[in-house]
């Protein structure tokens, strides 16, 4: 469920933000809880994660981007949306990495895009890393999480899943600056998924799924000590 908090320190325009924000996840049917606070402070002081936060730019005491920075020191994947009748602070906005201004009274339309794409955003950071292969006039996806290693043979790449094998044209060197930590280059023809490995055994690794494949003199020792970070970091 995603937790939302409106702070605007007139109850009206607070009422009429949450009422708007109610509105827009019961269309999308995500579930969502959203809470109303008077001032910053009283925000803060509950300690609450929130996923969303309107604030009101020009509240007293702690103003908006004050409340906005301390947000930021203790929660970087907020989404931080100011709300206020005046344009002469939109430009603070930036110090603090909001996601959008909006200017009172707020519209649906205006409110509708601004979600849009914070759940955009939201929805790109979870979703699981994968490689957009081009092949021909076409692109398909694969998951890294599916990719046991890749092999290569001249500009041509294989790539080897639990399913199939996929082939296209791209230099081993250049995929390698592609790829997240989970990768090793083993081989200047191999890149293996350190999950699939199951062991090392002198100048080979050794998969789950029984296949072995080449690991070069140099690459042997960063490879051991790879599957040993890999493996105490599944531990921690």
């Amino acid at each position: 469920m995603l937790a939302v908090a409106v702070c605007d320190d007139e109850i009206i325009m607070q009422r009429e933000i949450i009422s708007k924000v109610k509105s827009y996840f019961e269309k999308l049917e995500i579930p969502v809880n959203i809470q109303g606070f008077l001032s910053g402070e009283e925000m803060l002081n509950l300690g609450a994660h929130f996923d969303i936060v309107f604030l009101d730019m020009m509240m007293e005491n702690l103003t908006g981007l004050e409340t906005a920075q301390s947000i930021r020191t203790g929660n970087h994947d907020c989404a931080i949306i100011f709300i206020t009748s005046h344009q002469d602070y939109v430009f603070d906005a930036f110090d603090v990495n909001a996601s959008n201004y909006l200017i009172k009274p707020v519209s649906d339309e205006k409110l509708s895009r601004t979600l849009n794409k914070v759940m955009q955003t939201r929805e790109q950071k979870n979703a699981p890393p994968c490689l957009l292969v081009k092949r021909g006039h076409s692109y398909t996806k694969i998951l890294y999480d599916d990719i046991i290693y890749f092999e290569s043979a001249g500009h041509k790449i294989d790539i080897h899943t639990a399913q199939n094998k996929v082939g296209y044209y791209e230099k081993l060197d250049a995929l390698e600056q592609q790829l997240d930590g989970r990768f090793f280059r083993c081989h200047r023809a191999y890149i293996v998924n350190l999950d699939y490995v199951f062991e090392k055994q002198d100048s080979q690794a050794v998969l789950t799924n029984g296949e072995v494949l080449p690991v070069s003199k140099r690459k042997g020792q960063d490879l051991s000590e790879n599957l040993l970070k890999r493996i105490r970091n599944e531990v921690l």
